[in-house]
């Protein structure tokens, strides 16, 4: 009778939540074990998903992971060059604008928006790829659907 109420709890309540997510950054971010957020930055909302300690846009990596684009963030992200970029001034050295982003539960922090429009976080842009900090964005990124 337990497992039963257990079953019927599950059903109808945790399984519905996943199955309606229709936005596909929302469910990209997820679905890759991520912490989907609207965040503020500049007077406009900023989509961003987290994994562990770094941000990557939810759009970024929407379009990375169905394979509708290498956006500029990623292709930083993975160059030797974001990780010869260990200054404060990351975000112009790669030609990114740096912008300040409010997030209550984070402090604020600041992201690189590139002219593509691809954002990722400067402290994970400083660290670059293979860092130990950036593990989880480095399995999320890892296949591409």
């Amino acid at each position: 009778m337990r497992n039963l109420l257990w079953l019927t709890v599950l059903l109808t309540t945790v399984l519905p939540v996943g199955a309606t997510v229709k936005n596909p950054m929302i469910r990209v971010c997820l679905v890759q074990a991520g912490q989907f957020f609207n965040l503020e930055s500049e007077g406009q909302e900023i989509q961003l998903c987290r994994f562990g300690l770094s941000f990557i846009g939810a759009e970024t990596l929407q379009l990375y992971k169905s394979n509708q684009s290498v956006p500029m963030a990623v292709e930083a992200f993975y160059s030797a060059q974001s990780q010869d970029s260990a200054t404060k001034e990351a975000c112009f050295l790669l030609g990114a604008k740096k912008i300040n982003v409010r997030g209550d539960q984070f402090g604020d922090f600041f992201v690189c928006q590139f002219p593509d429009n691809s954002i990722l976080d400067e402290k994970t842009l400083i660290l670059g790829h293979g860092s130990r900090e950036s593990q989880p964005l480095d399995f999320a990124l890892k296949e591409r659907y």
